[in-house]
């Protein structure tokens, strides 16, 4: 997909002729960044139409790869696999994504670690996720964990292989299955998030007026002690559930839910 022109006429002109015969590349005069053209490629004349298969694995017709710029719609990305929508509705649809370094780190952020966001706790529990590939920056090395970089192995290349200005890390997403609530999940992080270095005795609140009351007679002391950053998905879990028992919750969360606008 690609819609500026000369970046289309190159492609058309100069690269794919250059492909072997028989390739499986269809190059599309379509926006990226545009929802609607996705919805014209797999529901209008559907040149993308890889089938659904069963969530119990990968899909194996279908890679989703390509460079974004924008870091709110690499959320929306990551949120497609909770609400198991858009290209994430043909099944578990692995992505290979180029994004901005600063987008990387908090997307691969661990637990206990300054750079812990709400977009590290969608990846922590709706993918596995690797690092691939990420430049040889010493500022972005840095703020990756050590464990990560040990354990995920990554290609370390010359920046300069991309423009100067632009400096972007290679993640591989594969989506799991999961039962949750997404609106509620969101609800629970969301709330939670926003005082991310306020420990959860002091901001369950957040989540409705006198959820602490419930909360603290449902929940470890070690637990009440913790700040949301250093929360596992797990941990999250364990509120959602109980969030979800909570006689006096919210009625409506789709007021509240941000899916997609926050990292």
């Amino acid at each position: 997909m690609e819609d500026r022109k000369a970046y289309y006429n190159y492609l058309h002109d100069i690269y794919f002729p250059q492909l072997p015969e028989g390739h499986n590349f269809d190059l599309q005069l379509k926006n990226p960044y545009t929802w609607t053209d996705y919805i014209h490629l797999t529901d209008g004349t559907r040149v993308l139409d890889p089938g659904y298969q069963t969530r119990d694995k990968l899909h194996s017709n279908f890679l989703f790869t390509g460079l974004i710029h924008n870091e709110a719609l690499v959320m929306q990305f990551l949120s497609c696999m909770a609400n198991q929508n858009w290209l994430q509705r043909f099944g578990n649809v692995k992505m290979l994504l180029w994004i901005p370094n600063s987008s990387a780190v908090k997307i691969m952020a661990r637990p206990d670690t300054r750079e812990r966001a709400k977009c590290s706790v969608v990846r922590e529990t709706f993918c596995d996720a690797k690092l691939i590939a990420t430049p040889d920056d010493e500022k972005s090395l840095k703020s990756f964990n050590n464990n990560l970089l040990s354990n995920d192995d990554p290609i370390i290349f010359n920046p300069k292989s991309f423009s100067k200005a632009s400096k972007y890390t290679l993640i591989e997403f594969n989506p799991k299955d999961h039962d949750l609530d997404a609106f509620a999940w969101d609800y629970v992080v969301k709330q939670l998030m926003a005082s991310r270095n306020t420990p959860l005795d002091k901001s369950l609140n957040h989540l409705g007026p006198a959820a602490a009351d419930f909360f603290v007679t449902k929940i470890p002391l070690n637990l009440l002690g913790k700040v949301p950053k250093n929360l596992t998905s797990e941990e999250f879990k364990f509120l959602l559930e109980v969030f979800q028992s909570w006689p006096f919750k919210p009625d409506s969360l789709l007021e509240t839910v941000s899916f997609g606008k926050e990292m």
